[in-house]
């Protein structure tokens, strides 16, 4: 079910060198790149991504894999890396002022969230209301 759309963007440190510039991806890439691990749906879209800008993620020389998204965002709120994620999960930290969007050249396309259950599950109703009170 359709729940909202979401876009994965660059995200660094206020302190980052390159945090007022606008960048293409190549400008990263001897940069510290925190990703998640695999089979992430967050790594997936980036990965799909870069792939359409015929980039691979091996391209990225510097790489730290952590499983965690909070964990993420404290790692390079301390600039030791710079990541991408959906634009949903550091909203609080970009309004706050303690992680700063990286002005990318080229945008990525908003994804499609949606809800997935099974419609036997007891757990249905509960997703129903749910969806109800977010999207009111």
């Amino acid at each position: 079910m359709p729940f909202s759309k979401a876009t994965i963007i660059g995200v660094c440190s206020p302190e980052f060198e390159l945090a007022d510039h606008v960048l293409s991806f190549e400008d990263l890439f001897d940069y510290e790149l925190i990703v998640r691990e695999l089979g992430s749906g967050t790594r997936k879209s980036l990965e799909s991504h870069l792939s359409e800008e015929q980039i691979d993620l091996a391209s990225f020389k510097h790489q730290t894999t952590l499983g965690s998204i909070d964990l993420i965002k404290r790692v390079v709120e301390q600039n030791i890396g710079i990541t991408f994620m959906f634009d949903v999960c550091v909203q609080d930290e970009l309004a706050r002022g303690t992680l700063k969007k990286l002005n990318l050249s080229r945008e990525f396309k908003p994804k499609q969230m949606n809800f997935v259950y099974l419609s036997d599950n007891p757990t249905t109703d509960f997703i129903l209301k749910m969806r109800e009170q977010f999207t009111d």
